[in-house]
C-alpha cells in the first residue's frame, strides 16, 4: 500500500495522509467484503439489533462471537 502527504498549507506539511489504493485491490477488498457478508448470512448472524439498528461486519462478527 502506498502513502503520500496530501500537501503542503503554508508552506508547511499537512500531517494528513492519503492512502492510494489501485482499482484491483479495491475490488479484492470489496470481494472479501461480500464474501464475509455472505458467510454471516450463512451463520444466520442477525444484520439489526433489537432497535433495527444496522450492525457492521464487525458488529455482525462480534454478534457471532458472543453466541459461542
Amino acid at each position: 500500500m502506498k502513502y503520500e502527504i496530501i500537501e503542503k498549507q503554508n508552506g508547511e506539511i499537512s500531517n494528513h495522509i492519503k492512502c492510494i489504493r489501485s482499482v484491483n485491490e479495491m475490488q479484492i477488498l470489496a470481494e472479501d467484503l461480500e464474501c464475509i457478508e455472505m458467510w454471516l448470512d450463512n451463520k444466520n448472524v442477525p444484520t439489526h439489533d433489537k432497535d433495527g439498528n444496522k450492525y457492521s461486519h464487525i458488529g455482525r462478527i462480534e454478534q457471532l462471537l458472543n453466541v459461542c
